[in-house]
């Protein structure tokens, strides 16, 4: 079956959002394994983004200035499908930081099942929704017109698709998985070092977990001393002046007031090879997520594919069946079994570093980006 896609995703690179990349290997990968399909991208007018995408040779490209929900946008949308009259199905990726505190976005499901009334056009709206449970409830009420107006809603965490089977039809609601964003560097090996190196990767923001791994990682340096070693992949600098500039000063605070100055690297923002070398260059990872672990953590996925063990919180229903008998994932229900976790990896010998390097590497193909699309293009044929 030929189709005409419209893929929607108000983040894209090179805007430092997991989801924006998330959304482009997602779509180079239904690209790649489609033929006969035609494919078209709307997303937001950056300059970031725009130069992003013309190195990169993208055809069919639209953009909105901003995501608020004004005549001109709404405008602008349906010029997009009255010049494309061959679109019958529109991806969309929701959340993004691109779209902003506004309601375009949320509204986008009924602009366009408004047009195709009047215009008496077919169009399915295929919804990848990244969050939900644990959103705020503006943002919950922001996702409900996205809920009801769309055609499929795709989800990763099988907390928040249990939350969104309590509001429409089950029928509606299917499981998908994410795929890593950061790719392994096979031409780079591990250094040579004593030092037990932990390490955290990702955006350093509330709900992370961020204060509890602190205070685990003062305990185990006043243990171990000079034996082990941290490292923040990512960023933490509080004169961005943007929305996580405060809690940003209060960890670095907190980082002194624990003693830890000397002992923690923060890397800064890295491009995508240089965080898989960091994460190479990780004996073991801390990922102690407030909300509990699910299949939407990027950072899990890339420790996860690079082999990394790691240390961590329980996850839902779907990580735990599919985690519970890989020998490098350790979900743990408090901070004493967080710490005895770390020692057992810690003093692990070869073989069982190796086993559980392969358990780790072996889980994370079913995550592969390929598969993901190509699930999405047999949904898109079957869903009509």
């Amino acid at each position: 079956m030929h189709n005409n896609i419209l893929f929607i995703s108000g983040s894209f690179p090179n805007v430092p959002d997991g989801i924006g990349d998330s959304a482009k290997i997602l779509f180079d990968n239904l690209i790649i394994n489609s033929s006969d399909d035609k494919f078209y991208l709307l997303t937001t007018k950056n300059d970031s983004i725009i130069e992003f995408i013309k190195e990169k040779g993208y055809e069919n490209c639209y953009y909105l200035d901003d995501w608020k929900l004004k005549l001109k946008n709404i405008k602008k949308i349906k010029r997009i499908l009255k010049d494309n009259p061959d679109i019958n199905i529109i991806h969309f990726e929701y959340p993004g930081n691109c779209y902003g505190r506004h309601f375009m976005a949320s509204f986008l499901p009924l602009v366009v099942k408004n047009y195709c009334f009047w215009h008496k056009r077919k169009i399915k709206i295929h919804v990848r929704l990244h969050e939900f449970s644990q959103a705020r409830f503006l943002r919950k009420i922001a996702i409900l017109p996205i809920l009801y107006k769309s055609d499929r809603i795709y989800i990763p965490s099988s907390t928040d698709r249990n939350s969104v089977k309590k509001i429409i039809s089950k029928k509606k609601i299917l499981k998908t998985y994410i795929g890593s964003n950061i790719f392994v560097d096979g031409l780079y090996e591990k250094d040579n070092n004593d030092r037990f190196v932990v390490s955290y990767f990702g955006l350093v923001y509330k709900g992370k977990g961020i204060e509890r791994l602190l205070n685990l990682w003062k305990i185990l340096k006043e243990k171990y001393g000079d034996r082990i070693y941290f490292k923040i992949i990512g960023e933490i600098n509080p004169d961005n002046m943007n929305k996580f500039s405060e809690y940003h000063k209060d960890i670095l605070s907190l980082i002194e007031n624990y003693g830890l100055k000397n002992s923690i690297e923060i890397t800064g923002y890295l491009k995508d090879v240089e965080v898989s070398h960091e994460i190479t260059n990780s004996d073991l990872s801390m990922l102690l997520f407030e909300d509990g672990l699910t299949f939407r953590r990027g950072s899990f996925l890339a420790y996860l594919s690079h082999g990394v063990p790691i240390v961590t919180v329980q996850g839902d229903e779907d990580v735990r069946h599919t985690f519970n008998d890989c020998s490098g994932v350790f979900m743990c229900n408090s901070d004493e079994e967080i710490i005895n976790k770390v020692e057992i990896c810690m003093n692990a010998d070869e073989d069982y570093r190796s086993r559980m390097r392969n358990d780790n590497i072996n889980a994370s193909k079913m995550f592969d980006w390929s598969n993901i699309a190509k699930d999405f293009l047999d949904s898109y044929d079957r869903i009509k």
